[in-house]
């Protein structure tokens, strides 16, 4: 009777291990899937992060990882409850991580980005560290990462593309003003979502949010057409059902990059697609679902 008890006890012991790999090495167990918090020191700083793993995470399965940047006055969970990219990497299996800008505003307490060279802190330098720390924890694929962000984080996606080509296959800004001093090192494909109705960060340029004065949208849409020596001429189409969206498309770019440029007509400043409440406020454009147009654009050119 021990007998049968021990082997039995030693059979729930192996059933339990699972299945071998290698010389005797166990199969590492794969990390529990979901949001959770994380934090790195940055540039003598404590950075914070949001990070949602899909549920099909394998440690043997290098997946894809998207880098979701929030506008001024946001933070990480918000920018995840407001795109909605955590669904999305649930069922189409990729990484979501959602950073927390500084606070730039001391009196209010709002956080954002610092987009221009020479700031006190450098948020290229955090963005970089978070990806080195991140794909050191979980299994990503550093071939298949993207950026993407709205309004101020829309801007920082622009200037982490410039500034670190390597380590971005594909970028997209939701109503981002552009950046000066863009040098990439290599065609960096780039979609850019903009309404028309934007207060916050005119369409046509102009005095914007705080009385700051904002390059116009297609300024950045056709440097960066230069810079991924695109044809300069766009070819125009509406997506059906769509007559208040108007997609330019330009072709014929450097290694297989592309620019493509999404104007929502009456457009608002808020991410396209946002169906939360917001209390007072301008309401968010319906014509494009936002998250969903950028991870198609991902998944067509997210790879380097």
């Amino acid at each position: 009777m021990l007998l049968v008890s021990l082997v039995a006890v030693t059979a729930l012991v192996i059933a339990s291990r699972g299945p071998e790999v290698g010389a005797g090495a166990p199969r590492p167990a794969a990390p529990a899937h979901g949001s959770r918090t994380g934090s790195l020191n940055a540039g003598g700083q404590l950075r914070t992060y949001r990070l949602y793993l899909p549920s099909s995470a394998r440690p043997e399965r290098a997946l894809p990882l998207v880098l979701v940047l929030h506008g001024f006055g946001g933070s990480g969970a918000q920018v995840e409850r407001s795109t909605g990219f955590s669904v999305l990497a649930e069922a189409h299996d990729f990484i979501a991580v959602y950073p927390d800008g500084l606070i730039l505003d001391p009196r209010g307490g709002a956080r954002g980005w610092r987009t221009e060279p020479g700031t006190p802190v450098d948020d290229v330098e955090f963005l970089t560290l978070l990806l080195d720390s991140v794909q050191a924890a979980y299994p990503v694929d550093p071939a298949r990462v993207s950026v993407t962000g709205h309004s101020n984080g829309g801007s920082m996606t622009y200037r982490f593309a410039c500034d670190r080509a390597s380590r971005v296959a594909a970028a997209a800004s939701v109503a981002g003003p552009g950046v000066g001093q863009c040098a990439p090192e290599r065609a960096v494909p780039l979609l850019i979502i903009h309404g028309t109705a934007d207060r916050t960060v005119p369409y046509a340029g102009g005095p914007g949010l705080f009385g700051i004065h904002f390059r116009p949208v297609q300024e950045m849409v056709d440097l960066w057409a230069a810079r991924n020596a695109c044809d300069p001429e766009a070819e125009l189409t509406s997506p059906p059902d769509q007559a208040d969206v108007v997609l330019a498309v330009h072709r014929a770019c450097a290694g297989g990059s592309a620019v493509r440029f999404y104007t929502i007509v009456g457009g608002s400043h808020r991410w396209p697609g946002d169906t939360l409440p917001r209390g007072v406020g301008e309401a968010a454009s319906l014509s494009l679902d936002a998250t969903r147009v950028i991870w198609e654009f991902f998944r067509s050119h997210g790879e380097h």
